[in-house]
């Protein structure tokens, strides 16, 4: 028997990890023989634990020539399975495994040819030479549906044909209609012209009228009529009338122009509000008209006119300036704070007999409301988080009391209920409240106005009257004691004394407002306003006389109000800056007023002295909504004659750079308002008997 090797490769060829399970009886072959070397392991790609030479196994079957091994025998991990990696020289193998081993066709015909199964092995076709004629034979001529030889007819016609007889070239074509080889065809821009389109229905429009993808079709208009997007998304005919507009239905379509042109003398009727957007001033009337238009007055929009004289004004808000007396359910109370929250004013009194405490929804018409005891002498309230929160000075037990809706009161331990709480405020989450007597911590916290906490002030030996807060910090002023006498927190928690302008000022009320803390004092030598952009570094300010006791401060519609206790004179004063003030004639200037507020474009204040009423306002009020809106940009809409508004509830403010123009009730009486895009409202003539030209500031 002869000896082949198969495979050989005398530096060796590497097998790595082929599997094989131990069997320590006896030896074990490789796949490949001619081992050269070998590594055995309990893991895959060499991995696990090696098993080692001599103690775990042995190769055996040397060749001497080769020198390599051709078996190995086990020692150890008996029925494990392990992993070999080795180097072979190749496979010795004989002539007769070759000759057992070679495919071959079992059972052949002789003559005929082999072929393949569908396995690929050797099988007898049953076909031979003789099967494969190579002449003789007939076949079907194609056709159509069928593959076959070309039939002597189809020659003929095939020989008929000129050479290039097939070589046609495709023209191309301009001009209206253009394409490319007689491809796809393009009309040119602008080359259809009315004239080549097709006859459209009389007084129509050619268009979509629905609110979908669609073919253009005639849409119809009748006279007087213009196509306008319905709330469906359709176009359809609309009259000005649908609009809300209220004109005289035009005659003809000639009166329907001048109508949108010219509103005529019809004195038109608007439903809703009139929209003014800002314009440069225009030019002066005709006699005996003047133009009503909107302009720019610094970051707000303004309604201005000029008459036919040239004359130019603007429309000033009087919230602040013009104050008128009102009557409390009861004008004996010692009031001593008024707040504003939740659409309702709220005041609290300190002494005298009944209710101390009285609310209202406009500032005008007050009602007194029962506290959960009528002995307390509150002394501040102050609105936040859906809560009315009141302190008291003085009495006996509790001296907080909270109400959600300022009707009913409860009354709430504070952490000591000996001292003299003074001021209350909200910010961030928090209710802080200072005291201006009483042993211990003169400042305590609440996150809901009845669970209150001590806090330790950076010195409670300190009159402190009055805590504000504003852009993330509260500040707080003191009437007396030795030092700095404000103070400031960014959590109501943790205080720093600061030094304010002068410290021998009785400060008794802070507040902010446009970026800036506005502190007034009720007595000191000097000026008794100071102002801080931070709480930290102050500066005095000259009120217009620094011989008044000013006792509260606020800030709404652009404007600080501070109000003052006594002194000879004006006992109100404002200021757009809280630097350069003004002073204002109160309704009368005797009342000890102690406390002012801003709530929905109204100033309130409230006295603790005086004779008559207690309670004083100045500026507007009106519930918000929204109503139908009627746009007139620059001088496109001229009205002849007059412009009548019907009463409306108050509209929201405008986009920027817009006035809102709309009558409004006044408690029985129908007058012209606006509001500019900052919100703030003015009632044309209020707190006068008529309207005119002091109604307006010079431009």
């Amino acid at each position: 028997m002869s000896v082949t090797y198969l495979n050989y490769n005398a530096n060796g060829t590497e097998i790595t990890d082929e599997a094989l399970v131990i069997n320590t009886v006896g030896s074990q072959q490789l796949v490949h023989d001619h081992i050269m070397s070998i590594e055995v392991w309990t893991g895959e790609g060499k991995t696990g634990s090696q098993l080692a030479a001599s103690t775990d196994y042995t190769l055996g079957d040397y060749d001497s020539f080769y020198k390599t091994y051709n078996s190995i025998t086990f020692v150890t991990h008996n029925g494990e399975t392990v992993y070999c990696t080795y180097l072979t020289k190749g496979d010795k193998n004989s002539a007769d495994d070759v000759n057992s081993k070679a495919d071959k066709v079992a059972s052949p015909t002789a003559g005929n040819f082999a072929g393949l199964d569908a396995s690929g092995n050797l099988i007898d076709s049953t076909s031979k030479a003789s099967d494969f004629a190579t002449s003789g034979h007939a076949h079907s001529a194609a056709t159509t549906a069928v593959a076959g030889f070309m039939s002597a007819v189809d020659k003929t016609k095939l020989d008929g044909i000129a050479e290039s007889a097939n070589n046609y070239t495709h023209p191309n074509h301009s001009g209206d209609v253009t394409s490319v080889g007689d491809g796809a065809t393009t009309i040119a821009n602008d080359a259809v012209t009315n004239a080549k389109m097709a006859n459209m229905v009389a007084n129509s429009l050619k268009g979509n009228a629905t609110a979908d993808s669609a073919d253009p079709s005639d849409i119809s208009i009748a006279a007087n009529k213009f196509p306008a997007r319905a709330s469906t998304g359709n176009l359809e005919a609309k009259s000005i009338s649908d609009f809300g507009l209220g004109l005289v239905a035009a005659a003809d379509a000639a009166a329907g122009r001048s109508a949108l042109g010219a509103l005529g003398s019809a004195n038109p009727v608007v439903s809703g509000y009139l929209e003014l957007s800002e314009i440069a001033t225009p030019t002066a009337p005709a006699a005996d008209t003047l133009r009503l238009y909107a302009v720019d007055h610094g970051t707000d929009t303004r309604l201005a006119y000029r008459n036919s004289s040239g004359g130019e004004r603007i429309l000033t808000n009087e919230a602040g300036i013009n104050w008128t007396k009102r009557e409390a359910d009861t004008d004996l109370m010692k009031w001593r704070s008024v707040c504003y929250g939740n659409g309702l004013f709220v005041a609290v009194a300190y002494n005298e007999t009944g209710n101390r405490v009285m609310t209202s929804p406009d500032g005008i018409n007050w009602t007194a409301r029962a506290t959960d005891t009528d002995s307390m002498a509150w002394y501040a309230v102050c609105y936040g988080n859906g809560l009315f929160v009141a302190v008291a000075n003085a009495g006996t037990g509790n001296r907080v009391m909270t109400s959600p809706d300022g009707i009913n009161w409860t009354k709430r331990a504070a952490d000591t209920d000996s001292m003299g709480w003074v001021s209350v405020c909200y910010g961030n989450g928090l209710f802080v409240a200072v005291a201006n007597a009483g042993t211990g911590n003169r400042v305590m916290t609440s996150p809901d106005g009845i669970n209150w906490t001590a806090r330790a002030a950076d010195t409670d030996s300190m009159v402190w009257y009055a805590v504000c807060y504003g852009n993330g910090l509260f500040v707080a002023v003191a009437f007396d004691g030795t030092g700095n006498r404000v103070m400031t927190s960014p959590d109501g928690i943790n205080w720093t004394k600061r030094t304010a302008d002068t410290d021998s000022m009785g400060w008794v009320s802070v507040c902010y407002g446009n970026g800036l803390f506005v502190a007034v004092a009720f007595n000191g030598t000097g000026n008794r306003v100071m102002t801080s952009p931070d709480g930290i570094n102050w500066t005095k300010r000259a009120a217009d006389t620094d011989s008044m006791s000013w006792h509260s401060i606020c800030y709404g519609n652009g404007l600080f109000v501070a109000v003052a206790l006594n002194g000879t004179g004006n006992r109100v004063m404002t200021s757009p800056d809280g630097i350069n003030w003004t002073k204002r004639a109160a309704d009368t200037d005797s009342m000890g007023w102690v406390s002012v507020c801003y709530g929905n474009g109204l100033f309130v204040a409230v006295a603790n002295a005086g004779t008559g009423n207690r309670v004083m306002t100045s500026g507007s009020l009106d519930s918000v909504s929204t109503s139908d809106v009627h746009r007139f940009h620059g001088n496109q809409s001229i009205v002849s004659g007059y412009l009548e508004l019907n009463e409306i509830t108050e509209p929201d403010a405008g986009a920027a750079d817009t006035a809102r123009i709309y009558a409004v009730d006044t408690g029985g009486v129908t007058k012209l308002a606006f509001k500019d895009s900052s919100g703030n409202i003015t009632v044309m003539g209020e707190g006068s008997s008529d309207f005119g030209s002091s109604d307006f500031g010079a431009l």
